[in-house]
């Protein structure tokens, strides 16, 4: 071993501390060295310490930490890290595997990991240690790999992170750690006491082991999620007892499996068991099973398929051990039995090769046992075919087509092809459920299919025109106004079509860089001073140019881009609600207009209302000032010119409002301990428009709240213990004014929700949705959470509603009430929705403010609906996109947009999207 000498600067708590210092090899198995340094009085601020330590000259890297304790239990600590290199060979490991007591482990089967990563070598690498515990193996070519050893009957197993040596052979030592047992017992339910199985029972220890993927010995290599999988077995003992010795682990599980003299399996579990858990009771239950008959989506058997069930759990799906159960059929008529489930609720997934989901619904949940058959039709896959034509009709060759999936990564394409001779293009193997558009020629010009895919058939589009456009030169200058060669430029369009970027383009060696044929309207053109381009980002990716410009088609545009080293400008001020300096408050600048990367750094004002902070250059600034805790929105926003020259008097004045919230319920006391209320404030416009709430202060008197930043708000009452809301009122906080609301509370039937409709296409549905109710106006007249439980759930509605929603995926289920008394049981209808997308070309990246509503044409407002409905709320944005808002699913119709003060009709079309620009 190598003696390393490191030098660490700390700055220091003061004399008369104790600076504990300490050196830990990372990714390497080694121990941490620490040293103890007692600073004198005399010591300076900044002392460089010599920290001696035994540390391998092949580590990867090093952390230092000095960690200080003073007088008043005061903890600092400075980290710091350095890399080295380490060479990249082969080289043979032998060790020893031993138990807690230090004894041999034999027959233990030692794998290779890669790195700190979770995943593993090669099966090959695998080896077995012998009769004293000894084993060598040969490392693949991984600079830092890892050893896990894992014995059979042990319960556990153990594992560390190493370096190759420049030398030949590595001796390391497995040793299994020394943990409490896992136990209990095994009783049949409903049996009498002292009832057990007459015949074996099998008990398996499911979990997860050192935050590693690995497999059992003598098993296949697979990819295992979050590492969970099977740790070890055992049996029961006559009295139905069992225990697991040594578990090192988390996450775990038990399965119990047994038969009894009749032949009837029995199965039990037990979820969330810990480590020193000795008296663990597992019911058996008579195993079920589940009768499937799978179609396609023409009527016609499927015949050879596979099933894959997964158990969903309270803390939702489980993996016990996937290769059991997913299990091939080759079926007459399609028909096959899933076997040996035990009770409760499973999740099915069926994969036939050339067919996939229908309608984009997910795989159903079962019910174990189930005395029916459960009938799955499954999709063909389908095909999309078309073709490109320039503006004069002919056949356009060697255009670029990529193909976007509904719901996907948005910087990803499903696919890429390019048109042939012809013109034409064709892409196989699609879901005839998923929503697709196509992109031509990786611009910015998309055509959006406006025909549903056909399971099983060649789906032919309409001819696409290839929109004749202008070219563009961009000469890009570096900041001495010398031509910057090998730049990289991108370009995002503003205006109608898609506003995903263009791929990277890179400046000739003369900076210029030619762009043909793109597609007429506004488009920004973004180039940096760093190897890539950064479209959002922090201030130090310096260098950012970028202009903005109509493209005209048949013109040739010249952009010239001149870069700007970026110069912190910083400068002070003070803070100041309703005319008092507020310490402790957040301050944060964004350049109006412009994207994160040129945004400016902030500071929590000091105990004075002071501040301090920096721009990374001049230009007209939105402030904002933070609420007084993380989760309140912010209390006022304004903007500022920012020059060079700006240094002091940055004064940020914030004027606000207050809110008094009474119950006009009948109840002789309006207190939340007689009514149960919880009241919640919710702002309705700008970025944080249902982003954030606020719990009202409750009094004798009710509920207020201070220092409201002006503007509409909703309140809502939620009465525990169902979280139902009982009232709902929309206001408006102005400002320096005291605003009195009285609530009104509702009145509530109690009815039941069939949600089979919904449920019935959608298993994979969220384990809480909310349902959405609107009254005769616009807005929302409540939201309910929903607990789905066998296709139904119970719920307090307001004698008031008219029309309820509830989304689950990309399904949409809906129902009109008629007058009340309504039944005892209403269903909801499902239907396929649409979409709506929306390019905000003045927005930044967080401010869908001036989206202010979208009425259908029932007059009822889905701009500003429940969580459960939107996903997230209310509109999402794309990552690395501009002012791109996308909808909820929406039932099929018109609606009216109003968007930065302009009203918009929509047709919004089942399972399509409706593209709509607000303007520049």
């Amino acid at each position: 071993m190598k003696v390393l000498l490191l030098v660490v600067f700390v700055l220091l708590a003061g004399a008369g501390g104790v600076w504990l210092l300490r050196a830990t090899p990372l990714e390497m198995h080694g121990r941490d060295h620490a040293q103890e340094v007692t600073p004198s009085a005399g010591t300076p601020m900044n002392a460089a310490v010599p920290v001696e330590a035994e540390i391998s000259p092949a580590s990867t890297a090093i952390r230092t930490a000095a960690t200080a304790e003073g007088s008043e239990a005061q903890r600092t600590t400075v980290e710091s890290e350095f890399v080295a290199q380490a060479p990249d060979p082969s080289h043979p490991v032998q060790g020893r595997v031993l138990d807690e007591g230090g004894g041999p482990v034999p027959d233990a089967t030692i794998w290779v990991t890669q790195g700190n990563s979770s995943r593993l070598g090669f099966k090959e690498t695998a080896a077995r240690s012998d009769s004293e515990g000894r084993f060598s193996l040969v490392a693949p070519r991984f600079r830092v790999f890892g050893l896990l050893a894992v014995a059979e009957h042990r319960g556990g197993a153990v594992g560390g992170t190493f370096t190759l040596l420049e030398r030949e052979g590595l001796d390391v030592v497995l040793r299994f750690r020394s943990e409490p047992r896992v136990g209990g017992r095994v009783i049949l339910d409903g049996a009498p006491p002292g009832g057990r199985v007459a015949g074996d029972v099998a008990i398996d220890l499911y979990g997860t082991l050192l935050g590693e993927q690995f497999v059992e010995p003598d098993s296949e290599v697979r990819d295992r999620a979050e590492g969970f999988a099977r740790l070890g077995g055992t049996r029961v003992d006559a009295d139905g007892r069992f225990s697991f010795e040594g578990v090192v682990g988390k996450s775990l599980r038990l399965r119990a499996t047994g038969k009894d003299h009749e032949g009837t399996t029995w199965i039990g579990f037990a979820e969330h068991v810990v480590v020193a858990s000795e008296d663990v009771l597992i019911r058996l239950r008579p195993a079920g099973s589940v009768a499937l008959v799978v179609t396609d989506d023409r009527g016609l058997p499927v015949e050879d398929f596979r099933v894959q069930a997964t158990p969903l759990f309270e803390s939702g799906p489980s993996q016990w051990d996937p290769e059991e159960k997913l299990q091939p059929f080759t079926s007459s008529g399609g028909a096959a039995t899933m076997e040996e489930l035990f009770a409760g609720r499973w999740r099915l997934r069926v994969h036939a090769e050339g067919h996939c989901r229908v309608s984009g619904a997910e795989w159903p949940v079962v019910h174990v046992p189930s005395a029916d058959p459960l009938f799955l039709r499954l999709a063909r896959l389908a095909s999309l075919a078309g073709s490109v034509r320039a503006a004069d009709g002919s056949a356009s060759a060697g255009v670029p087509v990529s193909l976007w999936q509904a719901g996907q990564r948005s910087d990803r394409p499903r696919a890429k092809t390019t048109t042939d001779r012809e013109g034409r293009f064709s892409f196989e193997g699609l879901d005839p459920g998923s929503i697709y558009s196509i992109q031509l020629n990786e611009a910015t010009a998309r055509a959006r299919s406006d025909v549903a895919l056909r399971p099983g058939e060649r789906n032919e589009l309409a001819p696409l025109t290839l929109e004749g456009g202008g070219d563009l030169r961009v000469t890009v200058f570096d900041a001495a106004g010398e031509r910057w060669a090998k730049r990289p430029v991108l370009i995002i369009r503003r205006s109608g079509g898609s506003s995903r970027p263009t791929p990277e383009q890179h400046t000739d060696d003369e900076g210029e860089l030619l762009l043909s044929q793109v597609p007429p309207g506004r488009v920004l053109v973004l180039a940096s001073g760093k190897n890539r381009v950064a479209v959002t980002g922090s201030p130090e990716d310096a260098e950012l140019m970028r202009a903005e410009l109509d493209v005209v088609a048949g013109r040739t545009e010249e952009v010239e881009l001149h870069a700007v080293t970026l110069a912190e400008i910083r400068f002070r001020g003070t803070v100041r609600v309703d005319g008092e300096l507020a310490p402790g408050r957040g301050v944060s600048f964004l350049r109006d207009g412009a994207m994160r990367i040129e945004s400016g750094s902030g500071h929590r004002t000091d105990s004075g209302g002071a501040y301090s902070a920096s721009v990374p250059m001049p230009g007209l600034y939105r402030w904002t000032v933070a609420g007084e805790t993380p989760r309140e929105p912010a209390v006022g926003t304004g903007l500022v010119e920012i020059t060079g020259e700006t240094r002091e008097g940055v004064d940020l004045e914030v004027r606000t409002g207050s809110l008094e919230i009474s119950s006009a319920s009948p109840s002789p006391s309006p207190s939340p301990g007689a009514t149960d209320w919880t009241v919640m404030v919710t702002p309705r416009c700008g970025a944080l428009a249902g982003d954030q709430f606020l719990l009202a202060r409750a009094s004798a008197a009710g509920w207020s709240l201070d220092r409201l930043r002006p503007g509409p708000y909703r309140i809502r009452a939620i009465q525990a213990p169902d979280k139902v809301i009982v009232a709902s009122q929309e206001i408006e906080i102005e400002e320096s004014v005291v605003t009195r609301v009285a609530l009104e509370p509702m009145e509530l039937t109690a009815i039941e929700l069939d949600l089979g409709a919904l449920l019935s296409a959608e298993s994979d549905v969220p384990n809480r949705l909310s349902l959405a109710v609107w009254g005769e106006g616009p807005e929302l007249l409540s939201e309910i959470p929903l607990r789905p439980q066998s296709g139904s759930a119970r719920i307090q509605l307001p004698l008031g509603a008219s029309y309820l929603a509830v989304a689950a995926g990309e399904r949409l289920a809906t129902c009109e009430l008629g007058p009340h008394p309504w039944p005892e049981r209403v269903e909801l209808v499902a239907t396929e929705g649409g979409r709506i997308e929306i390019q905000l070309p003045r927005a930044g990246l967080t401010d869908p403010g001036s989206i202010s509503s979208l009425l259908d044409s029932s007059g009822r407002n889905w701009a500003h609906t429940p969580s459960g409905i939107t996903q997230p709320w209310p509109w999402m944005a794309e990552p690395a996109v501009v002012g791109r808002w996308t909808s909820p699913p929406l039932p099929p119709g018109d609606y009216t947009l109003e968007a930065e003060g302009l009203p918009r009709r929509i047709r919004v079309r089942a399972r399509e999207w409706a593209q709509v620009e607000t303007g520049r």
